[in-house]
């Protein structure tokens, strides 16, 4: 929201200004730990074919240096999956949906009223089809679309945030 402020002091600063905003955030539902390394090999195989790429332009297959910078590189890409991964998290009440999303570099929080959420969807990939949901939600920012999408949590966890969204409507992706 405010990047000077400091997070402890957030909801007390930006409350008198922003009415829906909450006292405190809402108990959130992380991503488990079982899954952080789905993360780290989403960001290996991007970047395995990055280096792949780079190898083959220099033409360097035997040399010991271009091989050690390709694997502290992968190694870099690897630690910063599992920071995106503990990031990942989602909570909700009544009234708000509080989505955070680990990057490469950083996370990012959004607080979104309920009525503010244009649509919800869970997705199952097809590997992880009994177990594990992507939950991904469309926000309106500006004239544009804004997709939060929050990875690999527990299919229960994705059944209680459309419960949240959707009381009455059945979900075909998890029932």
């Amino acid at each position: 929201m405010i990047p000077v402020l400091k997070e402890n002091r957030l909801l007390q600063t930006v409350q008198p200004f922003v009415n829906w905003s909450p006292v405190a955030y809402p108990e959130a539902t992380k991503v488990p730990s079982s899954t952080y390394w789905r993360y780290s090999r989403n960001m290996m195989l991007g970047n395995g074919i990055f280096v792949a790429i780079i190898l083959f332009i220099v033409r360097q297959w035997t040399s010991p240096l271009w091989w050690s910078l390709a694997v502290i590189w992968l190694l870099v890409v690897a630690l910063q999956g599992l920071y995106a991964a503990r990031q990942g998290a989602i909570g909700f009440n009544q009234q708000l949906l509080v989505a955070q999303v680990g990057h490469a570099f950083g996370r990012s929080r959004y607080v979104v009223p309920r009525n503010k959420v244009q649509s919800l969807v869970l997705q199952q990939p097809i590997l992880l089809r009994h177990t594990l949901v992507h939950v991904v939600i469309n926000v309106r920012h500006g004239n544009s679309n804004q997709e939060i999408t929050i990875k690999y949590l527990p299919k229960s966890v994705g059944k209680l945030v459309w419960q949240w969204y959707a009381p009455s409507l059945p979900n075909p992706m998890v029932d």
